[in-house]
């Protein structure tokens, strides 16, 4: 394997460095930001013994203001050999670079590119970086390539647009970086590293290329586990571990009280409410236009203009997302704890009055539905059972012949 010293001509860059170095940038307003990303990249121990060399694109995205000039590195893992630089199209071709592999460092420098417009590809691929890795190289082994903003002799990088706007800040804060992943395409492997969750909700993990799996959590209090099923608890943070073929896999598990569910996609989800301060959203993430809401059952749940859910009472529901002239909706189930009051407080409207007792005596009469949150009320003697005697001495507590409900009736 070799390793490359200067690709391309010093004259060329000194050239580049000489018209850096006499520009001013002009104090004038930036436009949208480049960002530049490095591609990551896998491959497998047998591609590394057999010396293959890896391909890692650099591509630059939203460059609608161009660039006047340009000046920043990236450095790669210390086992890593740069075999070769390639400019992709006429971004990378304005670039001259330079390779130090005593520092595993590739210093680019450029001036002047074509414009990304609306109708021109967003994303542009700038250079193709050629490495090869270690011929030991084993399953699990991570070799990072990054991008730095300060060259060895410590001078500063640069990102000038044709504003005459030095936007490295900006650039810096949104590069990319990327790096090389050896993966064994037969050793287990878990279909998630990291997964958030809201209480109550569960998430399946899954190992391939294992038949037996032990699974762990480092927290029943925040996550229980069985059988890759991953059930949200509490609030917080613990890991979950997937045993196969001595090989531990890691999943962190991250659980929130408060949650926000997408339901702009195919299939209808099921969306537990579980505890009544937990605040629960829905949002259609793909659409930008206005969104209206509604409960198809707002005795069980109601929804605000933001998508808010309000748990009113257990059961189902459905509720709808009108976006334009797609729909997309989403099955709530309230599950709340249910407190045995028997307050008589049929209506749920914060007293006992007569019109309890109303109520109450449709649903005995005429079948008129109460929910479970009324029936709780409603059984004021805590026999277990809704009936005439519960309707008599809510009417007593209406008149003011009880002074207060529930009363056990020996």
């Amino acid at each position: 394997m070799r390793k490359l010293q200067f690709p391309k001509t010093i004259t060329a860059l000194a050239a580049c460095a000489a018209m850096l170095a006499g520009m001013l940038p002009l104090p004038t307003a930036a436009g949208s930001v480049p960002v530049l990303t490095i591609e990551s990249a896998e491959i497998t121990p047998e591609q590394a013994a057999a010396g293959e060399t890896i391909a890692m694109e650099v591509t630059i995205t939203d460059n609608t203001e161009g660039f006047l000039a340009t000046s920043y590195g990236i450095t790669y893992d210390n086992d890593l050999i740069l075999e070769d630089v390639r400019a992709e199209n006429a971004a990378g071709a304005s670039h001259s670079w330079c390779i130090n592999p005593q520092k595993n460092l590739v210093w680019f420098c450029g001036a002047g590119t074509s414009l990304s417009t609306e109708n021109e590809a967003q994303t542009e691929l700038m250079f193709t970086l050629y490495f090869s890795v270690p011929a030991d190289a084993a399953d699990g082994a991570n070799y990072p390539v990054s991008f730095t903003w300060t060259k060895v002799n410590q001078k500063p990088g640069l990102w000038v647009d044709t504003e005459r706007t030095d936007l490295l800040e900006d650039v810096q804060s949104a590069a990319v970086d990327g790096g090389i992943q050896v993966v064994d395409p037969n050793a287990p492997k878990l279909s998630h590293s990291e997964i958030r969750l809201t209480v109550g909700d569960t998430k399946t993990l899954s190992v391939t290329n294992a038949e037996n799996v032990l699974w762990i959590t480092t927290s029943d209090l925040t996550a229980t586990v069985e059988d890759g099923v991953v059930t949200a608890q509490k609030e917080g943070e613990c890991m979950i571990y997937a045993i196969a073929d001595n090989k531990m896999l890691t999943c962190v598990v991250t659980v929130t009280k408060d949650g926000i569910y997408d339901i702009m996609g195919e299939g209808m989800q099921t969306i537990y409410l579980r505890d009544p301060e937990q605040k629960v959203s829905l949002t259609c993430s793909g659409y930008d236009g206005e969104i209206t809401w509604q409960s198809f059952n707002e005795n069980v749940v109601t929804v605000d203009s933001s998508g808010q859910l309000t748990g009113i009472s257990n059961g189902s529901a459905m509720v709808f997302a009108y976006c334009g002239a797609d729909i997309y909706f989403a099955k709530i189930v309230v599950e709340y704890p249910i407190t045995l009051t028997g307050t008589g407080d049929v209506n749920l409207d914060g007293g006992v009055t007569i019109a309890d007792v109303l109520t109450l005596n449709r649903n005995l009469m005429i079948g008129d539905p109460l929910n479970e949150a009324q029936q709780k009320e409603a059984d004021v003697n805590l026999d277990q059972s809704v009936d005439s005697a519960d309707m008599l001495l809510i009417l007593q507590r209406a008149l003011l012949i009880v002074e207060e409900l529930p009363l056990t009736v020996e």
